[in-house]
């Protein structure tokens, strides 16, 4: 694997299990980066806005709640800032909206430090997505429609922010996930 190309790079550790946080920034700190830890969104956006790291690694689920939206912010008002997702809920369609915001990496708990540094250090996005658990269009549609409807909180919020009508959207849900 690739060594740490600057020693040094200040890198933001957000992860609210602490065990995969210390184990990381362990080799990350070991690679030359100079790490600091948080387990929450708020303390992230915090360290961001405050302009410390160079590298914001980040699980997406956090203590106060999911990092995607701050994902979004970050990706537009930071866009020199190398993001890097590491989580165990892995899927297409989180993958895909972590690649559409400017992800630089995408891996499965646990990450190597070393591949974390060289997806930050290379120009393709790096998605690390399960080869055991190869996922169709269909099985992705199907995962991202219930994971935004489920995150609306009712039929027709969900609806809306998927841009359909709420009967469509009931029809889509009451169907058994595809076979993968």
């Amino acid at each position: 694997m690739h060594e740490c190309s600057r020693p040094g790079l200040r890198t933001l550790l957000a992860d609210a299990e602490h065990s995969s946080r210390q184990a990381l920034s362990d080799g990350l700190a070991r690679a030359g980066s100079l790490v600091r830890e948080c387990s929450t969104a708020r303390e992230a956006r915090q360290q961001i806005e405050a302009g410390w790291p160079e590298l914001w690694v980040t699980d997406l689920r956090m203590e106060d709640g999911p990092s995607l939206s701050l994902l979004d912010r970050v990706c537009t008002y930071r866009p020199q800032l190398q993001v890097v997702v590491v989580t165990d809920h892995v899927s297409v369609a989180s993958a895909v909206r972590c690649a559409r915001a400017g992800v630089v990496g995408y891996f499965r708990k646990p990450a190597d430090a070393q591949a974390v540094l060289a997806a930050a250090s290379c120009s393709q996005p790096t998605l690390d997505l399960p080869p055991d658990r190869p996922c169709s269009l269909e099985q992705a549609v199907w995962e991202y429609i219930n994971r935004v409807a489920a995150t609306g909180g009712s039929i027709a919020r969900g609806a809306s922010l998927l841009g359909l009508e709420r009967r469509s959207l009931r029809r889509m849900l009451s169907k058994r996930a595809p076979r993968t």
